[in-house]
């Protein structure tokens, strides 16, 4: 079977108590997996949920990206994504930058997100069995400059 995921080596830890593992999401999502709020996912490219794979997020769950990797995720017309937060614990899409969203996860300080920061959520028009319930998407979007 091939592994969807990496583990980061270590969990990391902030102000002394354990906070979420790093998942670097490194490859297309083939087999129905679930994404834990215990964890948080870094996509560090274009992932594709397909091959009749069901794409679950639990509630609180945060996926991020690293600024630059044009980080995306991307739903095709075999797969699916079932991502049901609730209002006490919505799934946030987001800026690895932002700190808001799981707190300083990775350490690097005041940071400053921005759109574009991860490129986006895509569902191709025939993949029609998803459902997002209480999902926030922040920081999204493509960047272009008149080179």
């Amino acid at each position: 079977m091939k592994r969807i995921l990496s583990l980061a080596t270590s969990c990391l830890a902030l102000a002394g108590a354990a906070s979420a593992a790093e998942v670097l999401v490194t490859a297309d999502i083939t087999t129905s997996t679930t994404w834990t709020a215990d964890n948080v996912y870094n996509l560090q490219t274009q992932v594709y949920v397909k091959n009749g794979a069901t794409l679950t997020i639990e509630p609180g769950t945060v996926i991020a990206s690293t600024n630059g990797l044009n980080g995306a995720l991307i739903v095709t017309k075999t797969g699916t994504i079932m991502a049901m937060g609730t209002k006490k614990q919505p799934i946030v899409f987001t800026s690895r930058r932002d700190d808001t969203a799981g707190g300083d996860t990775w350490h690097d300080g005041n940071t400053e997100p921005q759109g574009g920061d991860w490129t986006t959520l895509t569902f191709t028009a025939s993949s029609a069995n998803s459902v997002l319930d209480h999902v926030d998407l922040r920081y999204a979007g493509n960047r272009y400059s008149s080179g």
